[in-house]
């Protein structure tokens, strides 16, 4: 099959090119400057996809693990390897020509036009880059693992998503990072909790900074009837009430990238026709239309671009569960699915014009179809509100909350390096495998409930979730090891996997199964009630939840010992 390539493209069509912008952002595909190609990030393979619009050819460039975005610069991509902790740049050719060492987990690409930005986001720090010596010349300290970013187009200010810590803005003259305010919003019966979905972006103009969020009620009781099989569903509360609510947050912006104070939020699924949550987000070149992309829905959701005119929506189905897109033409789209693995092009009505499969991944049957059941948010096996595994265990881990059922609260815990070997799971210790797991929260999500041969698929899909790379992943750390075995840590957190798999009572409260530590530093908050935001407030109040031996600490010890957490 012939290799589509971007490089003869633009030859083909160079009296018709514009030159590319100076600001720019990445994201999951980029379109060529003929508008008859398109590159992807492809993780599953460690490549980028190369599709032809106009051929349907597919063919590959491949980059390293885990690509996560693109960000195309005139005849240059760069690429950021969330597997490698690196940034690599490659050419017009399709080949790698650089590659450049940035902090644990690079996600969010950004560029004001002599600079690229990288969100490292396990390193919690965005990173500049100067692009003619690809020197890193400053760092921003971004907590709450900054993932996406979005440069305004006059170049001054940087806008930073994050997993934990809401968005946050950069001033580029100054390097301030200030905070993004972004409303409460409040039910019926309880304040909603906002989770960023997706990547952000900015409008064409610069007018307006648009942000997918998801808005959960994590305060109304999750429980089911007793017997788990009553059709409960965790997306609604017991007085009828939507738990879960997919929007658009909509900051005006001043010239200069400011945000102005005045925030729209339109909500997307007030009567539950949508599906699980937003996941990409695109304008198109005019800023007349927002896309929007939802991985556990099939369809894509055309609003207007201006907030005010959102009355309602229209909905384009047999877009393929869809986790990025972008624009070819006006009103033509194009979208890629990790689901799928195809790139959909759309036309302005909404019918689909073509689909065209990527390279076949390597990961098996059961596997893929494991990681279809644990994403779509509307097949009715699965759950009954519009819900999936990966609402609250986001891409495999999770969402970082704490949520309220009648025996108490829970942290969500994280599904990443292997946790079917962890069992007993769940902090009751009450399910021996993944599998049996799936089957019953299933039904309290309210599904119709799924076989044991799919059970078995989404566990052997959570059996290829990827680990989590932490800064200080396999430094030697003896000080801290010395102080984690002193304070009588390792006695429940033991072996390679740092848990008994026993149960125990802290302070006289109900006793929990062991977590494992492995990658504890990307999972905050802790303990099984999450009441302690931070390793340091953990191991500071370990004596009070006699933890351990609970032998006093001193202030170096506390510090070495989260130390040697943020390792393992």
């Amino acid at each position: 099959m012939k290799m589509p390539t971007w490089r003869f493209l633009l030859l083909a069509g160079a009296a018709a090119c514009t030159a590319p912008p100076e600001t720019g952002s990445g994201a999951r595909l980029s379109v060529d400057s003929t508008r008859r190609a398109v590159v992807a990030t492809d993780a599953d393979r460690g490549a980028l996809s190369v599709v032809g619009l106009d051929t349907g050819t597919v063919g590959e460039v491949p980059v390293g693990s885990a690509p996560a975005r693109v960000l195309r610069r005139g005849d240059d991509l760069y690429v950021s390897l969330r597997g490698e902790r690196a940034v690599v740049r490659v050419d017009a050719a399709q080949q790698v020509a650089q590659r450049i060492h940035v902090g644990a987990e690079p996600i969010g690409l950004a560029t004001d036009g002599t600079s690229l930005f990288v969100a490292a986001s396990l390193a919690n720090q965005v990173e500049e880059i100067a692009l003619a010596s690809a020197e890193i010349t400053r760092a921003f300290a971004i907590p709450g693992q900054p993932r996406a970013l979005a440069m305004h187009p006059s170049g001054q200010t940087l806008f930073v998503s994050t997993e934990l810590g809401g968005v946050k803005q950069v001033t580029l003259s100054t390097g301030e990072v200030s905070p993004v305010w972004l409303p409460i919003v409040q039910g019926l019966s309880a304040t909603f909790t906002l989770r960023i979905t997706g990547d952000l972006v900015v409008s064409p103009a610069g007018e307006r900074l648009s942000v997918p969020v998801l808005l959960m009620d994590a305060d109304s009781s999750l429980d089911a009837p007793a017997d788990e099989n009553g059709g409960s569903s965790y997306a609604v509360t017991k007085s009828g009430e939507p738990r879960f609510l997919p929007a658009i947050a909509d900051l005006e912006l001043s010239d200069d990238g400011q945000p102005t104070g005045t925030v729209t939020m339109t909500r997307l699924a007030a009567d539950f026709t949508t599906r699980g949550q937003a996941t990409a987000i695109a304008y198109d070149g005019a800023g007349d239309t927002l896309w929007v992309t939802f991985e556990g829905e099939d369809g894509v959701y055309a609003l207007p671009g201006a907030p005010a005119l959102r009355l309602g929506f229209q909905v384009m189905p047999g877009t393929a569960y869809a986790d990025g897109i972008a624009e070819i033409a006006a009103g033509r789209t194009v979208t890629v699915s990790t689901l799928t693995r195809a790139v959909t092009v759309i036309d302005p009505q909404g019918v689909q014009q073509s689909a065209t499969a990527l390279l076949p991944s390597p990961l098996g049957a059961d596997a893929l179809r494991g990681r279809m059941l644990f994403t779509r948010a509307d097949d009715d096996t699965m759950s009954g509100g519009g819900l999936s595994c990966a609402t609250c265990h986001f891409e495999g881990r999770a969402d970082g909350m704490t949520w309220r059922f009648e025996r108490g609260f829970r942290q969500t815990p994280s599904l990443a390096e292997k946790v079917a070997e962890r069992a007993p799971l769940r902090w009751d210790g009450d399910r021996v495998s993944v599998a049996e797991d799936t089957e019953k929260t299933a039904l309290v999500m309210g599904g119709r409930g799924i076989t044991p041969d799919d059970a078995t698929a989404v566990a052997t899909f959570v059996d290829t979730i990827r680990g989590v790379d932490l800064p200080r992943h396999g430094v030697t750390l003896a000080a801290g090891r010395a102080v984690f075995e002193r304070a009588g840590c390792a006695g429940c957190h033991a072996g390679a996997l740092f848990t008994d798999r026993e149960k125990h009572a802290l302070a006289g409260r109900e006793a929990v199964q062991t977590p494992s530590l492995i990658g504890v530093a990307a999972t905050p908050p802790y303990l099984f009630d999450g009441t302690a935001d931070t390793l340091e407030a953990l191991v500071a109040g370990a004596t009070l939840s006699r933890h351990g031996a609970a032998v006093p600490l001193s202030h170096e010890e506390n510090a070495a010992l989260v130390e040697y957490l943020e390792s393992l």
